[in-house]
Order: C-alpha cells, then structure tokens, then sequence
C-alpha cells in the first residue's frame, strides 16, 4: 500500500469511526436530554465525555493527515505495530478473547443496556478494526482491507456464537411461544420410557425432533441439557456444513478457508436454515460428485443420494426435489457437455431429480404408515390460507418476503457474474438454463411457501433457495465451474474467470456487500432474555402443581402448553393426553381441519376434562396491520373462543403466563 492509499485509507477508518461515536452519543444524549436528565446522571455524563471525545479525537487524527506532521501519527502507528508484533501469534489470541468476552457481555443481563443499533453497531466496528490490526501483527500479510474484512466475519461469528447462550436456561417455562413444545415432541420417540405407552411420533419435522430425541437416551435428562443440546445442533451442524463446503471449494488459503467456512456459517443463518435440513445438503456436499466413468464413485454418490432423498422426505413436503436438484446443480457446474447431444447430456439430472423426489415420497408414504398418524394431517400445509400481502413490507416482517431475498441474493449473483466474465460464453446455454430453472423452482417455491398462514416472519421457507444459491455462487467464485471447451483446449487455465481490471472496484464492492450482508443480519439479533424472580418462579410453579395434581384426582388434566413440567419431572404423578398440545392445535386451526378441530370443540363442550392447562386465554380479532394477525385470529375463532365457552379461569399467574382452566358450571347459551 503506497502512501496515498494509505491515508485514504485511514481517513475512511476514522470517518466511519467519527460517525459511529457520534451516532452512539445521539442515541442516548437527545432522549436524556428531553427528559431532563442528560446531566443528572454520572453514568450518562461518563458515557457523553467518551463517545464526544472519540468522536473529536478522530475528526482530529483527520485533520492531521492533511498537515506535514502526518509522520507523526505514521511514526505513532508504526511503534504500536511493532509492540504488537513482538506478541506474534498470541495476539490471535488477544484478538479471541477480545470477541468472546464482549459477545458474552452483550447477551448477559448486564448487556441489555447495548441492545440498541447504534451501540451494537459501534462495539462491532471496534472490535472489527482492534482485530485487523491484532491479525497483522500477528503475521498476516494479506492486504489490510482483506484482514479487516475477516475481522468483521469473525467478530460477527462471535456475537452470533453469543447469541444462543440465552436458550441454555434452568428456567422451567417455556422461553417463547413454541420453544418448550419442541422438547414434547422430541419426547414422543421414547414416550413409552417416559409416559408408559406408546404415542404416535409426531407429524411436524420428524427428523428436527428425532435428533433432538437423542438426549433422552441418559437417564433423567435434564431441561437445560435438552436445551444445550438444541443450541450444539444449531451450532455443530451448521459449521459441519459450511466445513464440508468449504473443503469441496478447495480453498487452499488457511486464513481464507476459515473466514469463508465462518462467513457460511453467518449466511446460513440468515433464514434460518434448520438444522434438520441441512443434513441432506451437507451428504450431498461431502459425497455427491458427478464424475463419469468411476463406477465406485457413482455408486457411492447414489447411495448419498438416496440417503438423503429420504431424510428430506420425511422432513418436509418441499424438501422433496432437493438433494436431486442440489446433485444435478453439481452436475451442471462440475460437468462440461462437450459436444454431447443435449439430451444425453440432461439425462443424469433428470433421473437424480426424479428419482430423488420418488425416494422422497416414497419415504414420507413409510413414515406415515408406520407413525400411526391420519394421514390427512400429513396434509395441512396444502390447505392453509396464503397471505401474499406478505411478500412486501409489512407489520409481520417489515421487510417483506421479497424485499429481504433481493437483499440477500443481489450480491451474490452479481459478484458472480462479475467473476464469470467472458467465461460465460463458454459454458452451454443448456448447462445455464439448468441451473437457472432449479434456482427459479426453489425461489419460486419458498415464496409460496413463505406467504402461508404461519409464516413470513423471516425467510425460513426460502431455505432450499438460500442453499442452492450458496452452491452456485460460492463453486462460481472459486473457479470451480467446468467450461465446455474445443479438445485442443483441454488444458486451458480457468485464470481467464478473473474479472478485467475495469470491474476490479466493482468487484471489490460486491465482495464488501456479500461480507456485510449476512453481518447485518447478526450482530442487530440476540440479547439476554429476562426472567421473573427465582422465588417467584419456584411459588408458581407450586401453585400449578398443587391445582393440577387436584384435578388428576377427579379426571384428565389436559396440556395445551408447559408440556415440560411433565417431561422433566416438575410436576408428577399425571397421565399424559396425548392430543392438543399448543403447537399441532395452532397448525390444525390456521388449516381448517374440520375432523381433527370438531373432535376437539366436542371434547370442550363435552368437559372431557378436568383441568386445562394453557397460556392466559384473550379474544382480541387483529388485522393484517398488527404482527400475525390471521394466525391470532385462526387461534381465537377456533381455540379461544371454544376454551372460553365451556371452561373458566381459576388461576392466572401472568409473570409466567399460565392459565389454569376448569368446566363452567352454567354454560352460556349462545355457545349451545
């Protein structure tokens, strides 16, 4: 970097920081100010000193650069460098504990004072900027601008690492509306270890739940184990994944391999992709390849294909055609056509995109038989209300279904195209109409997906799009695609996909985009979630159990929610009802299905039970101005409504949110 460069470039560093501290100071300043108490506080004082000064001091340091004693600050900033290099590779590890200590303090309770953007935004540019300088001293020699670039990657891991140690809690209620749920289901594998009979598995995600079956397998599992064990899948099968691509990228670069399998990693998440799903593409990743002529290779990459065909088809109905479009989408990048006649050359993909939907189904079809489950249940998501208003900005998602895809895809597939140049010319109009009619099924497909009644919140539903579309731009940008040349070309060199030099700024651009597009999506999530007080929890949980283990006496004692009491022994000495339970009740409802609801509406008004345990029941009807309004009103039209009419509240313990319901004595008689 030549002396020009290198005070721009400090300039911009200094800028940005200005902004930043400037930004932080307004956040609180002008609130505290307006209330009167800006300089009442010694707390808010400290904190306006700090973040004006900072602000000052690197409004300064640019000023300075435009005068002759701009060899200070290099003389300055070069004695720094060389302290810092004397640490040599321990200021990797400063650089770690730096990142881990900060995440950490950020979702603490202590942290929650940092939640909003502008101090997430601040705290993330420091530690970034403290870790480029930290990752050159200790030996780096790549460009600053690179460094910085895997700063701000590993420092957006770290905050995201951070974010789950939330979820790891002793706390016995559940931490959000389906969090606890999961656990029930999971439960179901070994119901009769557990309740004493057998329980036909569930219907919603059986592979999710059959992995999260797995720590009933110790004796007296624990609450808070099931849910370490829930944040170790989140975490390890995800990084397994972005691994496994990582390796099949080829990425020679140590430090380049490590920032891009942490950058995967953060782009998986956007959605995000479940863990569950994420199997099938991690088998296909690792063993699928489309190689000719090596019998053991195919035979191989078949069974992975089978395997995972399966897996997905138990998993989800559009999960089906993707671990055959995921292969053929190899086949299209890896395989050149090379004078083959077109349709020997799109034999392969079809057959592995049939054949894999077929397994799919075919595997869905083994499942429900041997669940014992109706299998118009299995059903529910081909009847539920579609909710296109949802693919733009709204009070659900405020940046729409569609909006947050662009914003997530636009850098990819320019930077792509960007690194293919010319190259394009020289692949087969076939190979590219392949690849692009599978990602347009996939985003075609999650939007419909999406805008169904219960989603939309997030793009969860776009996740095999969001997949597929890391495979291509990311096998693009490494030069793993196979272009369809003249024999007398075989031993061209695939340098020539280097971008020309006029598109190198460009490049770089959308290189900073891709970066920051998944950053922006983690470092403004997660945070310390907020309890009642221990005693508290301890005297309801007492209350619960003393009313519940009452009604037992008398008749059943049904759970819509709070499954767990009974799971992990909380509350014992109460026989199961299998039927009902928050979650599977809310996807009946928002699908209408009349035999699985009409049971339920004729249980209530037959008062089959003695007891109903469920969050506090209230009958607001929203619109599609409020946040999941149609999903509110689809619980209150078929459950709320019902739950009122035939059963009253005995006990509302609000800082838990729990209800406990019992048969009215005298039904109204507009609910005869």
């Amino acid at each position: 970097m030549d002396e020009r460069q290198r005070v721009l470039a400090l300039r911009v560093v200094c800028g940005i920081t200005a902004l930043l501290f400037a930004a932080w100071v307004y956040s609180f300043a002008l609130p505290a100010y307006d209330a009167g108490i800006l300089f009442l506080s010694r707390r808010l004082i400290v904190k306006f000193i700090l973040g004006l000064g900072s602000s000052l001091s690197a409004i300064t340091v640019i000023v300075v650069t435009f005068s002759r004693s701009k060899a200070i600050l290099w003389e300055w900033f070069d004695r720094i460098q060389r302290q810092l290099r004397r640490l040599n590779r321990y200021n990797y590890f400063i650089f770690a504990l730096l990142v881990i200590s900060i995440s950490i303090f950020l979702m603490s309770p202590s942290g929650l004072i940092y939640r909003d953007k502008p101090s997430r935004l601040l705290l993330f540019w420091l530690l970034s900027l403290a870790g480029s300088i930290l990752l050159k001293s200790g030996g780096l020699t790549h460009p600053r601008i690179v460094l910085l670039g895997g700063s701000a990657v590993f420092t957006a891991f770290g905050f995201k690492l951070a974010a789950y140690i939330p979820d790891v809690s002793t706390y016995p209620f559940t931490l959000s509306w389906s969090e606890a749920s999961r656990y029930y289901y999971a439960s179901l594998f070994f119901a009769r270890k557990i309740y004493g009979e057998a329980i036909a598995p569930t219907i919603l995600h059986p592979t999710r739940y059959l992995l999260q079956a797995i720590p009933f397998l110790l004796p007296n599992s624990t609450l808070w184990l099931h849910r370490l064990w829930q944040v170790l899948l989140w975490i390890g099968i995800t990084l397994i994944l972005s691994a496994v691509f990582a390796r099949r990228l080829n990425i020679q670069d140590w430090f380049f391999r490590i920032a891009f399998t942490a950058w995967v990693f953060l782009f998986l998440l956007i959605g995000p992709i479940y863990y569950h799903l994420q199997v099938p593409v991690i088998l296909v990743i690792w063993g699928f390849y489309p190689v000719q002529g090596k019998r053991r290779s195919m035979l191989i990459s078949y069974v992975v294909l089978v395997i995972a065909s399966i897996w997905a088809g138990i998993s989800r109905v559009n999960w089906y055609p993707v671990p055959g479009m995921l292969a053929s989408l190899l086949y299209f990048i890896e395989v050149n056509q090379r004078g083959k006649p077109f349709w020997r050359y799109l034999l392969p993909p079809a057959f592995w995109t049939i054949g894999g939907i077929l397994t799919a189904m075919a595997a869905q079809v083994v499942y429900i038989r041997i669940s014992g489950n109706p299998p118009d249940q299995f059903t529910s998501s081909f009847t539920s209300n579609l909710l296109w208003y949802r693919l733009f900005p709204n009070s659900t998602y405020p940046l729409g279904i569609l909006g947050a895809s662009v914003v997530v895809s636009l850098p990819l597939i320019l930077l792509a195209i960007i690194q293919l140049g010319k190259v394009w010319r020289r692949v087969h109009i076939i190979r590219w109409l392949g690849i692009g009619a599978i990602l347009l099924i996939l985003f075609t497909g999650g939007l419909v997906v999406s805008v169904k009644i219960g989603g939309g919140s997030n793009l969860h539903n776009m996740d095999a799009y969001l997949a597929t579309l890391l495979v291509i731009c990311g096998m693009i940008h490494f030069g793993c695609l196979s272009p369809d040349l003249e024999e007398s070309e075989t031993a061209a060199s695939l340098s020539s996909m280097k971008p020309s030099t006029s598109m190198h700024y460009c490049r770089w651009i959308l290189i900073g985009c891709a970066l920051l597009m998944p950053i922006a999506f983690t470092i403004f999530s997660g945070g310390a979630l907020t309890y009642p007080d221990h005693a508290l929890v301890k005297k309801s949980l007492e209350k619960i159990r003393s009313q519940v283990l009452k009604a037992s006496q008398e008749g059943e004692v049904l759970f819509i929610s709070e499954r767990q009491l009974m799971i992990f022994g909380e509350i014992l000495g109460v026989k199961l009802v299998p039927e009902y339970e928050r979650v599977f009740l809310m996807e009946m409802a928002m699908s209408g299905n009349p035999d699985y609801l009409e049971r339920f509406h004729q249980d209530l008004k037959n008062q089959r039970f003695a007891m109903i345990v469920t969050e506090p029941v209230y009958l607001p009807v929203k619109g599609e101005a409020e946040r999941f309004g149609e999903e509110n009103n689809a619980w209150v039209n078929t459950v709320g409504v019902n739950l009122r009419c035939y059963y009253t509240a005995i006990k509302t313990i609000k800082d838990v949110k729990v209800q406990l319901l019992v048969p009215q004595q005298k039904i109204n008689k507009k609910c005869q």
